[in-house]
């Protein structure tokens, strides 16, 4: 079974749950409201059990629609956010009727304090944060737990091969010892070679700093009449157009007057 077949088929099951849970509890509840007539022990643990099923199914499937690849399809993920928001919603009317009888079921009636974590994580990752904000207050007032508003989910360890980390290194001590040979050898570069120095040693650094821990972030743009334009970059690329960016004023005005003294004594 492919993992798209996966994600259909967890869709089916939490459909037949949530129909049989909702099949259940729904007469129980019109005996209740219209006759006074109180539901059985069993009927309040049969309906804890659907309801029970029904929602941690889901919270299971949260869990494991990354490993399904589906956050990588921004749509899919998006609408089940808006899914799990949905499911939350309806979460307070099962506890509830559930606390409500809290008298015959005891502390069993209680939700866990990472109850519905990863549902929480996803309305908080992937919807504004006026819904998000929303629904964790209407949490807060029924006093439900909100450990996946509170603590978002980790960030994800990605593990480098080996041969990556050596090639990176080899190539940016080699661009970088190039950079310094070459500044060396001259000292007064031309416009087009500098150019290129700036170049190979914004890729030596970006190299060299590919295998460090940690991740840059990096948006730049200009603006003007006649145009619009924007950089956004991350990790090592963000490093390389950093410094390709940035031209030292130092060099600039070391340029300046060594051309400067070659006009006067011509």
């Amino acid at each position: 079974m492919t993992n798209e077949q996966a994600v259909v088929e967890a869709g089916k099951e939490i459909a037949k749950l949530k129909a049989s849970y909702t099949e259940y509890i729904t007469p129980i509840v019109l005996v209740y409201q219209q006759n006074n007539t109180e539901p059985s022990l069993s009927q309040l643990l049969e309906c804890q059990r659907l309801g029970n099923d029904y929602f941690n199914y889901v919270e299971r499937f949260v869990g494991d629609s990354d490993l399904l690849g589906a956050h990588a399809k921004g749509k899919w993920v998006t609408g089940l956010a808006e899914d799990c928001k949905v499911i939350l919603e309806s979460y307070f009317l099962h506890a509830k009727f559930i606390l409500s009888w809290n008298s015959i079921l005891g502390s069993h009636a209680n939700p866990a304090s990472s109850a519905f974590s990863n549902m929480q994580r996803m309305v908080l990752e992937y919807l504004p944060k006026a819904q998000s904000g929303a629904l964790k207050s209407q949490f807060e007032k029924k006093n439900l737990p909100t450990q996946g508003f509170d603590m978002p989910a980790r960030s994800d360890k990605v593990k480098i091969p080996k041969w990556q980390l050596i090639t990176s290194l080899c190539v940016g001590c080699v661009a970088l010892i190039a950079s310094v040979v070459i500044a060396l050898m001259l000292p007064n570069p031309t416009a087009y070679q500098a150019f290129i120095l700036r170049g190979l040693f914004a890729i030596a650094l970006a190299s060299i700093a590919s295998i460090i821990p940690g991740f840059l972030n990096l948006e730049t743009g200009s603006k003007s009449p006649a145009a619009y334009f924007g950089i956004y970059a991350g990790g090592a690329i963000a490093i390389f157009v950093l410094i390709w960016l940035i031209n030292p004023p130092e060099i600039s005005g070391d340029n300046s007057d060594s051309q400067s003294a070659v006009e006067q004594s011509s």
